[in-house]
């Protein structure tokens, strides 16, 4: 781990209007409550705040929006999940201007067949367009969603040949197995984050830099007890939270315990692809969720 501790930072849900659009002052006020209840930044516009469906205009007008509001540029992280190079560039040098702490990027995923040699080509071609070595890069492995991963062999050759530049590495891959791999591989040069709450535990242990997780949207409190003390309750209640939300679309069920713990039935709201839990998922993921007293968003 290169931080000097595990923090732990919200992937954090978009809040939309009626018409799918980012509801900016909800957005201000979620951001807020999550850093308040103890995380140490949020990523704005991954893929728990369904980063691919807007575009690289509409997340730095919502950035726009949450420095306005206060938010510090260096507690926030941008996703960019782009199939096109200059869409990155644009979202890249957009973070730069507004002093965020980096940019979270996936490889472009269109073409599931594109080589690691080609990963390493479009990260490294990211980097000399952007051409700013106030860029801080956070690799997105996520292969799962996006069919294409980002391999030590491209970690290993991007650290080699823009050490400065790298600045960490996400691992959403939720496998334990290929979590303890990546950390054993790269752990002592580049901080690395996991997605998955439950293999926390296992990578504070070997070195993990701590957590970017869609999980301190409802839970923050207790994502950064985890992160801190990584105690077997608090790993057992991330357990059952994150298996009551796999039997749903991982976004709209989020969006659906904020409804429920804020009392605030427009978080239920998604941009499609995504749509709103019918009334009968929604009782049957509240009927599988154990009780957040204590972790909830005001903590």
């Amino acid at each position: 781990m290169i931080s000097d501790r595990p923090t732990a930072w919200c992937a954090a849900v978009t809040p939309v209007n009626e018409r799918g659009d980012c509801d900016l002052p909800r957005l201000a006020g979620h951001v807020r409550r999550v850093l308040d209840a103890g995380c140490d930044g949020v990523v704005l516009f991954g893929t728990t705040g369904e980063g691919a469906s807007f575009t690289v205009a509409e997340r730095l007008a919502a950035l726009d929006g949450a420095l306005a509001a206060g938010i510090p540029a260096d507690r926030i992280l941008l996703g960019c999940i782009d199939t096109a190079l200059p869409d990155a560039v644009e979202a890249a040098r957009g973070a730069i201007r507004r002093n965020l702490r980096g940019v979270v990027v996936t490889p472009p995923f269109y073409y599931k067949d594109a080589s690691e040699d080609g990963v390493t080509a479009a990260y490294r071609r990211l980097i000399q367009a952007v051409d700013d070595l106030r860029l801080r890069l956070y690799l997105y492995h996520i292969p799962q969603l996006a069919g294409v991963g980002v391999s030590m062999h491209t970690v290993c050759d991007l650290l080699e040949s823009h050490p400065q530049i790298i600045a960490g590495f996400k691992d959403s891959s939720c496998d334990a197995v290929a979590t303890a791999t990546h950390l054993a591989a790269i752990g002592d040069r580049v901080d690395v984050f996991v997605g998955y709450e439950p293999h926390l535990p296992m990578a504070v242990a070997a070195g993990g830099a701590g957590t970017i997780c869609g999980l301190a949207n409802i839970m923050p409190g207790a994502v950064r007890r985890l992160v801190d003390a990584p105690l077997a309750e608090i790993a057992g209640l991330s357990q059952r939270v994150a298996d009551a939300l796999q039997s749903h679309p991982l976004v709209p069920g989020i969006k659906a315990v904020l409804a429920a713990q804020t009392g605030d039935p427009a978080w239920r709201q998604c941009r499609p692809p995504y749509l709103a839990l019918s009334h009968s998922d929604e009782q049957r993921l509240m009927a599988d969720m154990p009780p957040l007293s204590g972790t909830g968003i005001a903590e």
